[in-house]
């Protein structure tokens, strides 16, 4: 007898299964149907008014992006399957629980301190914290990112576009405008 007749075949759910297999095209098909349909609904919003940019162009630039992105997903898993391209030990490693509690978590906490800090302090405490101790940058370019995703965008929105993020609720943090 030899070793392989005693291993026992990978459950139903393991990667690369076909269960697997069958899920990442299912997957691809709803992200694309919501961007189509994001971008289908967002032109009777309206795409610009008199003052700039009206409330329908923002959600068509995000449904057309997150369409695309998914088209683009879609043709590189039909070229790794065709070359039988997929990287074992990749597929066969496990979801990163720690990863993602922490980005679920820190968004879950953004959201909270967002009324109260505003969009300029939350963020940038968000971004710094997610990148320093989850991506494991150095502190300097995590500050950096953190500075220009939070008070950059904001100037962006609030400058450029006329387009309110939230401020502080506390007096003494409104007081300075952020």
């Amino acid at each position: 007898m030899t070793s392989r007749e005693y291993e026992t075949p990978p459950p139903a759910s393991a990667p690369g299964s076909l269960t697997q297999r069958a899920l990442v095209p299912l997957g691809q098909l709803g992200l694309a149907a919501v961007g189509l349909y994001v971008a289908v609904e967002s032109v009777s919003l309206g795409l610009w008014t008199t003052l700039g940019p009206g409330p329908g162009l923002l959600p068509l630039i995000l449904g057309a992006a997150l369409f695309m992105l998914t088209a683009i997903w879609a043709i590189q898993t039909v070229v790794e399957r065709r070359r039988g391209a997929v990287d074992d030990e990749a597929a066969a490693e496990p979801l990163d629980r720690i990863y993602v509690i922490g980005v679920v978590g820190g968004l879950i906490a953004l959201a909270i301190a967002m009324p109260f800090l505003g969009f300029q302090i939350s963020m940038a405490v968000f971004l710094f914290a997610e990148l320093l101790v989850l991506g494991r940058q150095r502190w300097w370019i995590a500050a950096a990112v953190a500075a220009v995703g939070s008070f950059g965008v904001f100037v962006l929105f609030d400058r450029v576009l006329a387009v309110q993020l939230p401020l502080s609720s506390l007096p003494f943090l409104s007081g300075v405008g952020l």
